[in-house]
């Protein structure tokens, strides 16, 4: 058979045999022929060699002899590397020409897939033959010229077979699933001929049912058991609408078993279709909430069954989404719609409610309290807490420090909110200055000091300073912000004719003490015999004791002698009894009315 389709000597040929009964008219079957003798060998005697030989009944009268079906398609040139190639090329280099039949050839230089170095597309072997006649194929394949290179025949799976009716679902919506949905994915179930030669045909089925399938009109809505392929036709398809029961039932099957004649004999193929069952859609909210005013909160919802994706509609926001963020100025019910792939809708609802925030107001952003008072702030009662700034809790805070302050308060609910005022301390320290003295002739102005609201003098005077002439005590009080403050001077004025006085000589018992001070007068410098530079010193020595003074109308100075008495102790009783008289007087104080001060005369009379 191989030699009679080449002219070179054949080696290592194989040969695979064996009958068959065709079941329609034409046999057809798909192949691949693959060979290392390409591209080297192209145009050479030394082409491998392969055929499908069949041997039968010839529907046109006689029988088949060795039919060689490895022709190309519509021709009767066999399928050899001199027939289908796209010229010579050193081994390694990919062919570039002439073409001859180059539309079935396949290049594979270097091996890209297998060892061959190129392929034949897939063709197609066809054979009118006479159904259910027995027939004989011999596929064969050989060397030719040399025992080196090899060649191969690939068969494609399941082409050289029986004809089938074969059957398939094809499920809308589209995407939802690839099974039927109860009240929500419909199908067709299509049945498919080989060829549309085998029509007009009539194919029947048993719907099988019982426990575990789905039963016709009740599951589904009722099918017939046959159907018809017209003239021409080569698929005819059946809608099967799965019904919603609302039972949870679980995949119930639609099984067939189909009925072919097309072949010499009759087959039963069994074809299975799975019904889901359709769980009505749950949801569950985030839950009635609360929130105070001006806050705002997430809400929203779980879905659950159904057949994803879900689709959301709230009423109240234009949201898509599953959850969504709320800020309601009063207590709002939100509604939401879910809608699933079966268009199948639940709906549920949740309450927002909004409690006040508590409006409190400690004031003025500032406030200026005086030195020495107290400010308290009070946000309101009725709050369930109270939080300072110190962290203490009383519903009202006593301020005596300048600062920051602040508090937040909060309801039974929850609700809080906050407010801060910042508090200075107003400091009214006004000073005119240490008591002094002035020459008749001058002028002294006091000065209060600039910035005060309002000024009030000992006379009634509202200006900031004032003019002094005479001898007396001035005052003036000063307010700002509403705190005051006042402060005194005295100011004496003197003669030219600057005198200073430390009265009379004073004889002290032993052991006590003399102060001694100018009887009148303030001046500018002290200076004391004893060095000291005060207005006044106490001396517990006996002695004669000088004072110098400067004052702003000139100087003077005085003394007075100090007389310290030691008493014998033989005069001790007429001492007491000389006391008891009331003859002797010791540490009477005197009271200068020029200056308005107290000076001690400690003496001893007899």
């Amino acid at each position: 058979m191989l030699t009679g389709i080449t002219s070179g000597t054949t080696y290592d040929a194989c040969v695979l045999e064996f009958d068959f009964v065709p079941e329609s008219d034409t046999l057809r079957f798909r192949y691949k022929f693959g060979s290392d003798e390409y591209n080297e060998y192209v145009g050479s005697i030394f082409n491998d060699v392969f055929g499908f030989f069949v041997t039968g009944p010839n529907p046109d009268g006689g029988m088949y002899t060795n039919q060689n079906v490895a022709v190309l398609p519509n021709t009767n040139i066999s399928v050899t590397i001199n027939n289908v190639n796209n010229g010579y090329a050193n081994p390694g280099i990919v062919p570039t020409g002439p073409c001859t039949n180059c539309a079935y050839f396949a290049d594979n230089t270097g091996g890209l897939t297998l060892e061959y170095d190129a392929f034949t597309t897939v063709i197609t072997a066809t054979l009118k033959v006479v159904p259910c006649q027995t027939y004989t194929i011999s596929i064969g394949v050989a060397d030719v010229g040399d025992h080196i290179f090899d060649s191969g025949v690939f068969i494609e799976e399941n082409s050289f077979e029986s004809p089938k009716i074969e059957v398939e679902t094809d499920p809308f919506p589209q995407g939802v699933s690839d099974n039927m949905i109860e009240g929500c994915v419909e199908a067709d179930i299509i049945f498919r001929l080989p060829h549309a030669e085998y029509a007009p045909i009539t194919v029947c089925f048993e719907i099988v049912e019982g426990p575990g399938y789905a039963t016709n009109g009740v599951d589904y809505e009722e099918i017939e058991d046959c159907i018809t392929f017209e003239d021409g036709q080569d698929s005819v398809a059946i809608h099967v609408v799965p019904l919603k029961d609302g039972l949870i039932e679980g995949d119930e099957l639609i099984q067939l078993i189909i009925e072919n004649t097309l072949g010499c004999i009759v087959r039963y193929d069994t074809v299975e279709f799975i019904i889901v069952d359709y769980v009505d859609m749950l949801t569950q909210t985030s839950g009635n909430t609360m929130i105070c005013e001006g806050q705002e909160i997430d809400i929203g919802l779980n879905t659950y069954n159904g057949i994803p994706p879900y689709t959301f509609e709230w009423d109240e926001v234009a949201s898509g989404n599953d959850t969504i963020t709320v800020s309601p100025d009063t207590t709002t019910m939100y509604h939401i719609n879910v809608i699933d792939m079966c268009m199948d809708t639940v709906s549920d609802s949740l309450n927002v409610m909004v409690f006040p925030t508590p409006d409190i107001d400690l004031g003025n952003d500032s406030a200026v309290i005086c030195e020495g008072d107290t400010l308290f702030l009070e946000p309101g009662g009725g709050y369930s807490s109270y939080t300072w700034q110190d962290g203490s809790s009383e519903p009202t805070y006593a301020v005596t420090e300048p600062g920051l302050y602040f508090v937040t308060v909060a309801t039974s609910v929850g609700c809080s909110t906050s407010d801060s005022i910042y508090v200075t301390l107003s400091y009214m320290d006004i000073y005119l200055g240490a008591d002094t003295t002035i020459c008749i002739g001058d002028t002294m102005v006091l000065n209060a000091g600039s910035g005060f609201t309002s000024y009030n003098w000992q006379d009634g005077s509202s200006g900031s300073t004032y003019t002094v002439t005479e001898t007396g005590l001035y005052y003036v009080d000063v307010t700002m912000d509403g705190c005051s403050d006042t402060d005194s001077i005295y100011i004496y004025v003197d003669d030219p004719a600057i005198s200073v006085d430390l009265g009379n000589d004073v004889i002290v018992c032993q052991g006590e003490e003399v102060i001694l001070e100018p009887l009148f007068g303030v001046f500018i410098s002290y200076l004391w015999s004893t060095g000291d530079t005060t207005s006044k010193i106490t001396v517990t020595e006996p002695g004669t004791y000088s004072l110098s003074v400067v004052s702003g109308c000139g100087d003077a100075s005085d003394q007075v002698t100090v007389v310290i008495l030691i008493i014998p102790i033989q005069d001790w009783a007429r001492i007491y009894s000389c006391a008891k008289e009331k003859l002797l007087h010791c540490g009477q104080n005197q009271w200068n009315p020029t200056n308005g001060r107290t000076i001690q005369r400690n003496h001893f009379t007899m």
